[in-house]
């Protein structure tokens, strides 16, 4: 009869100490979580600081930069740091800055950390997807342009109305906020960089836009699917 108590009591305590182990190896993890997140944290908190802290020299380093050439500076929504290269947006940004640069424009691009910085610009061009931008009016001389490329759903008419002009990658959608919006509102599609897309060989077969729906036998769409703007 002791003999069983004692298997028992051997037994609870086995019990009782896995119990411990596992709750204390859960109180390490959790401790381990916060001091990867308060580490995490305070590395941002640093990197802000020294970012507005680069913000009031970055005007005057721009304009010293571009020296006569008009300063056009590109509002990308995309995230800084190895995460913006897996945005569309970042790509498009930089394809719009090489073009631009080879018409004479300085142009920057500002990811979205840095699109609270005044650059005393010309022109401050918004790809306009899922972050809201409002315009710095304290820039008499700037143009603010909105590209509307994504989303739009999620503007208002009165987001249109901060800017100068509104671009939408949409005839018909384009159309139907010109006629709600007073500031000027134009159809500008989106575009391909041919200098880093294009077909390897000449095509065997050229298919004219009048003959592709002929030779596919219906409808035909490439690209990421989106209702938004139909």
């Amino acid at each position: 009869m002791l003999d069983r108590k004692l298997q028992a009591l051997d037994s609870s305590l086995k019990t009782s100490g896995e119990r411990q182990d596992k709750i204390f190896k859960e109180v390490q993890k959790n401790r381990e979580a916060e001091q990867k997140a308060s580490e995490e944290l305070r590395q941002y908190v640093e990197q802000e600081f020294r970012r507005r802290d680069d913000w009031g020299k970055r005007a005057a380093e721009i304009r010293r930069l571009a020296g006569e050439r008009p300063v056009w500076i590109i509002k990308c929504p995309a995230p800084e740091g190895p995460k913006k290269v897996r945005w569309g947006d970042y790509a498009y940004a930089l394809s719009l800055k090489r073009y631009l640069d080879r018409l004479g424009i300085y142009t920057v691009i500002d990811m979205r950390e840095d699109w609270d910085c005044e650059t005393e610009a010309d022109v401050v061009l918004v790809l306009r997807g899922c972050h809201f931008y409002r315009p710095d009016r304290r820039n008499k001389k700037c143009l603010y342009i909105m590209w509307n490329i994504s989303h739009p759903d999620m503007i208002t008419e009165e987001e249109y109305e901060l800017y100068d002009v509104v671009c939408i990658c949409s005839r018909y959608y384009a159309q139907k906020m010109a006629d709600k919006v007073k500031v000027p509102v134009l159809a500008l599609l989106q575009c391909t960089d041919t200098e880093l897309f294009y077909p390897k060989e000449e095509p065997k077969m050229i298919l004219f836009s009048s003959e592709i729906q002929e030779a596919l036998q219906g409808d035909a769409y490439c690209g990421q699917f989106r209702i938004s703007f139909l």
